[in-house]
């Protein structure tokens, strides 16, 4: 028997709930055949939301709990554990925010893919709630009730407004809004009809637009962009082992809900010897135990470029069928990528250390999976683990520390002026700086006027760079990763008179702290004029920026 149906919003999706059979299945728009993709066993279905990523379907069942659903790796967690009548259930498109309302008069809001500590409970009116819906964004929401009440929030459920009287005392079933500024809601009620509501601010007639104008703005190329910096050698993870929840000594207890910051589909084990697992554990007194399928995750923030090392301690099951095999999986939850980042089966009746090394794709938040491999065809396959740490090991940057720096017509303080303050300021600050009295200021000396640097990097070595002649470009790079050259041209008009010089430049920076825009580095190209350098390079991350100086000047990094 179908019970609820549910569209991606994307259109990709259909999902749909059989009831009888307690099963899920799945449509797509490219196929007019179904796909069974959940079988719940035990429970009587009753809503279904869907976001545009088959890794978050939300379910709720007769029971009261509300279920996540992720089909791509056949996974089913529980992510509220709230015992209630649910008749309605909605997501937005990209699974962060869920609305869910029960028929007694709550409505509950999530602002995390349901994850602990992410919902809220709010009662905008005391109503008898049928249904519940949101716009792509998660933005609008629109809730009806068996007694004509319509309600909407347009701030991600934080506050409530009355969206429509003019269905009261129809017995409201079902609920939809179309995603424009201005909702159109579509309501279907027990009398058989359906109702269009338009909010009341909504324009009659399409807005005039005029011309606009639009003034030229300048940015500072240079500038560094913002980048996130990570504490190395700081773990990252909570309750690492498995102390919350804690549990009566010698005994064991499986549970299926959020602990500690890991949500647990396991058994946590406190010095129970009968389950075949090796005491004393390595830290404390309870381990974490999955048996056949069963899984556990916790959310981490993780850093592009940073390396990250993730050690555990696992321990197989004695006697049955012995260990478990384990998949650890790195899920992102904004891309929803799955990387499978390792597999390992502990040796059984032993404590073994294990340790992985990797660097994420990009900066996000990410779910790091233990999840459990052999089906219970083979028997109660299990393994231990216990303390499980991921820490940043290496960064990408350096730290530039300038110890001093002198602009003037030599390296004394009496023939310049202090200018290491300003330096470092560039360097915390700009990808690269003009050696110049606008940019260091004027010492008014009579001479060639030099730029003389000694700074440190992060592993304490000292290097000097002196003297910089005036008029020359220092490029600042703050990564232990060297720079790429995409292109360099030498000559009177860039791209147009001189030479293309990107390979000499590139193989300039492999032995060389500065290069000279001058004859010998790039021959003469164009013999009598005046010529320039101009260089366009990128770090590591992609971030480029272009330089340029005249003849007899030179480029100098740090």
């Amino acid at each position: 028997m179908w019970y609820s149906l549910s569209i991606s919003p994307s259109g990709e999706f259909i999902y749909a709930t059989d009831n009888n059979n307690k099963q899920i299945y799945k449509y797509t728009n490219q196929s007019a055949q179904s796909e069974l993709i959940s079988s719940q066993k035990d429970y009587f279905l009753t809503r279904i939301a869907s976001s545009n990523s088959e890794s978050y379907i939300y379910v709720t069942v007769r029971r009261g709990y509300i279920y996540k659903l992720d089909a791509l790796i056949d996974n089913r967690s529980m992510i509220y554990k709230k015992l209630a009548l649910w008749t309605g259930i909605s997501s937005s498109a990209n699974g962060v925010y869920i609305y869910a309302v029960e028929e007694t008069g709550h409505i509950h809001i999530s602002n995390n893919y349901g994850l602990l500590n992410s919902w809220s409970v709010y009662s905008p009116i005391e109503g008898l709630w049928s249904s519940i819906t949101s716009s792509i964004t998660g933005e609008v929401v629109i809730a009806v009730d068996k007694l004509g009440t319509v309600v909407r929030s347009i701030d991600y459920g934080v506050t409530w407004e009355s969206f429509s009287t003019s269905l009261k005392s129809k017995m409201l079933t079902s609920v939809a809004v179309t995603n424009d500024i201005y909702n159109i809601v579509y309501v279907t009620a027990y009398n058989n009809h359906i109702y269009t509501l338009q909010d009341p601010n909504r324009p009659t007639s399409s807005p005039t637009i005029s011309p606009t104008t639009i003034s030229p703005t300048t940015s500072n190329p240079t500038a560094v962009p913002t980048t996130v910096v990570v504490d190395l050698n700081v773990n990252l993870f909570n309750n690492i082992d498995f102390n919350i929840p804690a549990i009566e000594t010698n005994q064991y207890q499986f549970f299926e809900e959020t602990y500690g910051g890991w949500f647990l589909s396991a058994t946590i084990n406190n010095g129970e010897t009968g389950f075949g697992i090796s005491f004393p554990y390595p830290f404390g007194d309870q381990c974490v135990i999955l048996q056949n399928t069963f899984y556990i995750y916790q959310n981490v923030s993780l850093v592009q470029y940073y390396t990250y090392n993730l050690t555990w301690f696992a321990c197989g099951r004695e006697y049955n069928v012995g260990s478990n095999t384990v998949d650890i999986i790195l899920q992102n939850v904004i891309s929803e990528e799955v990387v499978a980042l390792n597999t390992f089966t502990p040796p059984t009746a032993i404590w073994t250390s294990y340790s992985i090394t990797f660097s994420p794709i990009a900066t996000s938040e990410y779910l790091i999976y233990f999840q459990g491999k052999l089906d219970n065809s083979i028997g109660d396959a299990s393994t231990a683990i216990q303390h499980i740490q991921i820490e940043s090991i290496s960064s990408p940057y350096v730290t530039i520390t300038i110890v001093n720096a002198l602009f003037g017509t030599s390296y004394h303080i009496n023939d310049g002026i202090d200018v290491t303050s300003t330096v470092q300021s560039l360097v915390n600050t700009q990808l690269s700086f003009d050696i110049s009295t606008a940019t260091l200021g004027n010492p008014s000396l009579d001479g060639q006027l030099s730029l003389w640097i000694t700074y440190i990097v992060d592993d304490g070595t000292e290097i000097s760079i002196w003297p910089a002649y005036a008029g020359s470009i220092v490029i600042i790079n703050r990564s232990n990763q060297p720079l790429t050259i995409i292109s360099a041209w030498f000559g009177s008009q860039q791209n147009v008179l001189g030479a293309s010089v990107t390979s000499t430049v590139q193989s300039l920076l492999v032995e060389h702290f500065s290069i000279g825009a001058n004859v010998g580095n790039f021959g003469d190209p164009q013999g009598g004029m005046y010529k320039y350098l101009w260089v366009t390079y990128s770090y590591f991350d992609g971030v480029q920026n272009t330089v340029s100086t005249g003849e007899g000047s030179y480029l100098y990094i740090i």
